[in-house]
């Protein structure tokens, strides 16, 4: 299947619970965060967060969080969490009855979720239960206009050289148009599709053997870290090329990941699952 998933989201949902972290949970938060110096690391992620859209693209990210309204909490809780919560991740503490109302709140939170992205989530359903003590929710909503449009009338099928082999799909066409582009960096081409006014674009990687799906997956496993990292530097510094013909495939994708737990349990983020760290 396509994978799809935003990792500042993920990354934003976590140093939320990072804030409220103590002990061995904290550490493994930050060490799979990469983060050196949470108070640095904080500010740089509010500073992200309130940078202004430019035109033809709308970048937004909003943070919640849902607090069981039975718990006693700590004299220094709205000072330390709270404050942190809502000065660095705009995140403000809803109170709410998990206990006899679970059903009730999944709504809200589904609710705040489908206003925070302008309806683009509508259906979101949390997990929370009876026996939840917090909820924090991070959604993540972009939207973009190409800052040079596909024309309908150049839409039309094509072959797409897939992983399970060729198929017959409908392409996008653009002819004659100039993009950032680098035409092989071990195996792999790639370009960059601006939206709106060019402040932030897609980055579309290519088999430059003309190996299809298949050949990009191998290319991009066989680069280090550094390797990645000096692909899309070279991209981003690229000067713009007309390029005759340029065909992407009309896609969509929706997926959830019903076993993310496992996910974080295997870089390292396992104390937070055991429930035995626990203090508000």
């Amino acid at each position: 299947d396509n994978i799809f998933y935003s990792p500042y989201s993920l990354m934003s949902a976590l140093a939320l619970a990072d804030a409220g972290a103590v002990a061995d949970t904290k550490d493994e938060l930050e060490k799979a965060l990469g983060i050196q110096d949470i108070s640095k690391f904080e500010k740089e992620l509010k500073a992200y967060m309130s940078r202004g859209n430019g035109e033809g693209a709308k970048l937004t990210a909003a943070n919640g969080i849902w607090l069981e309204d039975r718990l006693l909490l700590s004299d220094d809780f709205e000072e330390g969490f709270g404050r942190e919560a809502e000065e660095y991740f705009n995140a403000k503490i809803t109170k709410a009855d998990f206990v006899d109302n679970a059903d009730a709140v999944r709504q809200e939170i589904s609710d705040w979720v489908k206003n925070s992205t302008d309806g683009f989530i509508p259906d979101y359903s949390s997990g929370c239960d009876e026996s939840t003590v917090m909820a924090l929710i991070n959604a993540v909503y972009f939207y973009g206009e190409w800052a040079s449009p596909f024309l309908g009338k150049d839409t039309g099928d094509d072959v797409f050289h897939g992983i399970d082999g060729d198929s017959d799909i409908a392409m996008m066409n653009k002819y004659g148009a100039y993009y950032k582009y680098i035409e092989d960096y071990s195996g792999i081409s790639a370009a960059a599709l601006p939206y709106g006014d060019k402040d932030i674009e897609m980055d579309i990687l290519m088999s430059a053997d003309e190996d299809g799906a298949k050949g990009i997956l191998d290319a991009v496993k066989g680069l280090s870290e550094e390797e990645l990292k000096g692909l899309f530097k070279q991209l981003d510094d690229a000067e713009t090329t007309r390029l005759a013909r340029l065909a992407v495939p009309k896609f969509g994708m929706d997926n959830t990941f019903p076993s993310l737990e496992q996910t974080l349990k295997t870089i390292g983020i396992e104390k937070a699952f055991t429930g035995r760290e626990y203090r508000l």
